[in-house]
C-alpha cells in the first residue's frame, strides 16, 4: 500500500523508463529525530522562502578528492519509483589516503573560490580561511556583503572564535540541521570534480588540484541551476526519509509542477526570468552613505540646471531661435535619461533594492536607447544648424524655419521610438541562464551577456540600428563639420575665424562628451569583458550624472544669448519677489 499523499506523489513520479539513478547517495546514520529535523528544515521552514532570499545564499563545504581510488559514478537499479534513497540502494563511503582537501563556495549565480586546505583544519585556520576567501567569493558572485552564508555544524564552524568572527563581520548564517552533509547541493559539484579526476587520472596532488580548479571554474551556470539546484523532491511519509539535496533545490527554484523527467534547461529558460538582480553597486557596500549623497546632489543639480534652461527658452521671446529650441530639447532628453536610472540607483543604495522585474528592465532598456538615439539625432540636427549658420548665413532663417525644425523634430522622435520597439521584444525572446546584471541599471549589453542561446537575431538587429543611428547621424555631422572647417579655413581675418569656431565650440564639446560616454561601455565589453564593477559605475556616473549636469553649464557659459536670458530671468524673479513683499 502506498501511504504517500497526492502532493508527495507530484514530486515523486519519474517516467517509467527512468530506472537508472546515477551516483547512488551516500548512506547517512540518521535517527528518526534527524529525519524529522531535515523534513522540517526543508518543507516547513524554507519551502516558502522568496526567490530573492534563495538567490542570496552562499553555499560552502569541504571535500577530500582522492588521488588513488575510485571517484567514478555508480549505477543503482531502481525497481520501484522513489526508492533511490532506501538503504539497500545507497553506497557506503570510506576514507582513503593520498588525496587533497578542498573548500569551495558557490551560489545560484555561479562558482566562487575553490582553495586547497593544508594540514588539519581547526577553528583558527577556518576563521583565517573565511577572512581571506569568504568576502572575495561574495564579491565575485555579485553579493557584496549582503548574503546568507551556509555552513554545516562541524565543531570548528560553531567554535567560539568562529562565532565571534561572524558577529564582528555582520555575516548572516543560514540555520542548518545536524547530521546533514547530503543536504548541501554542493555535493553535486563535488561529484563533478571527482569524475574529472577519475577521467584524467592525475599522477600527483598538484595535478589533481589543477584539474579540480579547472573543472570548478568551467562549471556553467546553467549546470548549477538545472542540475545542482534541481527542483526534484522525494518524500516518503512512512519512513520520513527526505531526499535532502532535492528539497534544498526546491528552495531555490519554485517549480513544483515540473518533474525531474520533464524538466530540462531549454524548458526552464525558454522565457525571460521574472526578475533580474542588479549587482553593479556591490563594491560600495561600506561607502553607501557618501556615494548616495553625492549621487543625489549631482542628480538634483542636473534637474535644476536643465529645468532652468527649459523654462528660460520657453518663456523668453528672444530665445526662440532654432539652436536654442534644440538646446531645450537636449535638456529634456537629459532629464529623461537621468530620471530613468538614478532613482533606481538611489533605491539600491538606500534600501538594498537590487531586484528589478523583467518588464521594468525591458522598459528601462527601451527608454534609455530611445533617448540615446534621439540625442544622437538631435546632435546631428544641431550640427546641420551650425553648418547653415556659418556656410549660408543669409539663408539661415529661411532654411532653418520653424516649420522645418518642427518636421525634423517629429521625424527624429518617430524614428527613435519606432526603430527601438523591437529591442525589448528581441531581448525577451532570448534564452537566459543567468539573472545577475553586473550593473546598477539594465544596460542592454549586460542583459544580452546573460543569454546562453542563439544571439544571431540580436546581432542582426544591432547591426541595423548601428547603420541607422550612428551611421546616418555621424555622416551628417561629418559632412557639416567638414564644410564648416573648409569655410573657416578660407576666411582671411583671424577674428572672423575665432568667431566662427566659437559658434560651434559648445556643440563640439558636448558632442565629444556624448560619444566618449556612449563608446566607453562598448569598449569595456569588447576589450575588457571582465572589467571591475567600479569602471562600470564610473561610466554610469559620466553618462547619467555628469553629462546632464554639465550640458546646461556649457551652453550657459559659451552662448551669450543664454547668458543674457539668465540675467533677465534673474531680475524678473527678483522683481516679482519684491513686488509680492511690498518693497516696490
Amino acid at each position: 500500500m502506498d501511504y504517500r499523499t497526492e502532493e508527495e506523489l507530484e514530486y515523486c513520479n519519474p517516467p517509467p523508463v527512468r530506472l537508472l539513478w546515477q551516483s547512488g547517495p551516500q548512506k547517512l546514520l540518521l535517527s528518526a529525530r534527524h529525519m524529522k529535523t531535515h523534513f522540517e528544515f526543508a518543507k516547513k521552514k524554507h519551502m516558502k522562502d522568496s526567490q530573492t532570499m534563495r538567490n542570496k545564499i552562499l553555499w560552502s563545504d569541504e571535500m577530500k578528492i582522492d588521488l588513488f581510488g575510485d571517484n567514478s559514478k555508480r549505477y543503482v537499479w531502481e525497481k520501484k519509483p522513489c526508492t533511490a534513497h532506501h538503504l539497500p540502494n545507497t553506497i557506503p563511503t570510506g576514507k582513503r589516503g593520498g588525496g587533497i582537501m578542498l573548500r569551495g563556495y558557490f551560489s545560484a549565480a555561479g562558482t566562487g573560490q575553490l582553495l586547497p586546505i593544508e594540514g588539519n583544519m581547526n577553528a583558527a585556520k577556518y576563521r583565517d580561511n573565511l577572512d581571506e576567501n569568504l568576502f572575495q567569493s561574495a564579491l565575485d558572485l555579485g553579493f557584496g556583503r549582503r548574503f546568507i552564508f551556509q555552513q554545516d555544524n562541524d565543531p570548528k564552524h560553531t567554535a567560539k572564535i568562529t562565532k565571534e568572527w561572524f558577529q564582528n563581520n555582520s555575516v548572516t548564517i543560514l540555520d542548518w540541521p545536524s547530521q546533514s552533509p547530503n543536504l548541501n547541493p554542493i555535493e553535486h559539484l563535488w561529484r563533478d570534480l571527482k569524475m574529472a579526476v577519475h577521467q584524467r587520472s592525475p599522477s600527483n596532488l598538484m595535478e589533481t588540484e589543477r584539474i579540480c580548479k579547472e573543472k570548478w571554474q568551467r562549471v556553467p551556470k546553467s549546470r548549477i541551476v538545472t542540475r545542482v539546484l534541481h527542483p526534484y523532491v522525494t518524500i516518503e511519509k512512512t519512513r520520513l526519509c527526505v531526499s535532502c539535496v532535492s528539497i534544498v533545490s526546491e528552495m531555490f527554484l519554485d517549480l513544483k509542477t515540473l518533474s525531474a523527467g520533464d524538466m530540462n534547461s531549454s524548458q526552464m529558460f525558454s522565457l525571460i526570468p521574472p526578475q533580474f538582480l542588479l549587482t553593479g553597486l556591490s563594491w560600495v557596500e561600506d561607502k553607501k552613505l557618501p556615494v548616495s549623497v553625492s549621487v543625489l546632489l549631482m542628480y538634483l543639480v542636473g534637474i535644476f540646471s536643465n529645468c532652468t534652461i527649459v523654462i528660460l527658452i520657453k518663456t523668453d521671446q528672444k530665445l526662440q531661435e532654432p539652436m536654442h529650441i534644440l538646446i531645450s530639447l537636449l535638456s529634456l532628453i537629459d532629464l529623461s535619461v537621468s530620471s530613468s536610472v538614478i532613482p533606481k540607483v538611489l533605491a539600491i543604495l538606500w534600501f538594498d533594492s537590487t531586484e528589478i522585474s523583467s518588464t521594468g528592465c525591458l522598459i528601462q532598456v527601451y527608454i534609455l536607447y530611445s533617448m540615446l538615439g534621439l540625442q544622437s539625432s538631435l546632435f546631428a540636427l544641431m550640427s546641420y544648424d551650425r553648418y547653415v549658420a556659418i556656410c549660408h548665413p543669409l539663408r539661415h532663417s529661411t532654411i532653418m524655419s520653424p516649420s522645418f525644425i518642427t518636421m525634423c523634430v517629429i521625424f527624429i522622435v518617430l524614428r527613435s521610438s519606432v526603430f527601438m520597439i523591437p529591442l525589448p521584444a528581441v531581448t525577451a525572446g532570448l534564452t537566459f541562464c543567468k539573472m545577475n546584471i553586473s550593473n546598477s541599471h539594465c544596460e542592454f549589453v549586460d542583459v544580452v551577456k546573460l543569454a546562453c542561446g542563439d544571439l544571431m537575431p540580436v546581432i542582426i538587429y544591432m547591426v541595423i540600428l548601428i547603420c541607422i543611428f550612428p551611421g546616418g547621424d555621424n555622416s551628417l555631422m561629418v559632412f557639416s563639420y567638414v564644410k564648416i572647417l573648409r569655410v573657416v579655413y578660407m576666411l582671411k581675418s583671424p577674428q572672423a575665424r575665432s568667431r566662427s569656431l566659437n559658434t560651434c565650440s559648445s556643440h563640439a564639446i558636448l558632442l565629444l562628451s556624448f560619444y566618449i560616454s556612449s563608446s566607453f561601455p562598448l569598449y569595456l565589453f569588447l576589450f575588457y569583458p571582465n572589467s571591475p564593477l567600479y569602471l562600470k559605475t564610473l561610466t554610469e556616473a559620466l553618462s547619467f550624472l555628469l553629462l546632464p549636469m554639465i550640458n546646461p553649464m556649457v551652453y550657459g557659459a559659451k552662448t551669450k544669448e543664454i547668458q543674457d536670458g539668465l540675467r533677465r530671468l534673474y531680475w524678473k524673479i527678483i522683481f516679482v519677489l519684491k513686488w509680492k513683499n511690498g518693497d516696490w
